[in-house]
């Protein structure tokens, strides 16, 4: 047992800012992070958006995006690109930006997932389920007016529906 009365808690928002998966729900977020990366097979680039959670529970937490926008598969750059204009389009930015820097600091509405898949420790060879977060939707804080807190009950998707469902 440890003595706990010398800690003052007057004015300290609760939030969870460590590492790790956030629950599967609606958050406004901003980007708070954007560059251009290699490929794990160091043939085609990236862009990396790392979306930061602005309030709630989760405040300060982080979920990541990446997008193979120069991906040396057409099939791909156009998967990517397409979700790239749903984003901008949540982020009132649709005709896009010459530098991934005008995306930070914007707020946006994001929906997300918890995926779980399996995965061989090389070392053990055992199965280990591990989780990631994903973003399958956004949406506009301007257009719903949305003072969203953890819930998503007033969360507008962007017009034109999901990239994947066109």
């Amino acid at each position: 047992m440890a003595q706990m009365n010398d800690v003052n808690m007057d004015g300290v928002e609760g939030s969870m800012s460590g590492g790790g998966i956030i629950p599967a729900d609606m958050y406004t977020a901003t980007i708070t992070k954007s560059e251009r990366k290699k490929t794990k097979d160091q043939q085609s680039e990236m862009l990396v958006l790392t979306f930061t959670v602005q309030r709630g529970v989760c405040k300060g937490r982080s979920v990541i995006l990446r997008l193979n926008l120069w991906n040396k598969n057409a099939q791909t750059r156009e998967i990517a690109k397409s979700e790239y204009q749903y984003l901008l389009n949540a982020l009132g930015m649709p005709k896009g930006v010459q530098d991934s820097q005008d995306l930070h600091n914007l707020p946006v509405l994001i929906q997300v997932i918890v995926d779980e898949y399996e995965k061989t420790n090389p070392r053990t060879r055992e199965v280990e389920v591990k989780k990631s977060n994903s973003i399958i939707d956004y949406g506009s804080v301007k257009s719903s007016g949305a003072q969203l807190e953890e819930g998503g009950q007033n969360f507008t998707p962007t017009p034109g529906g999901k990239p994947w469902d066109r």
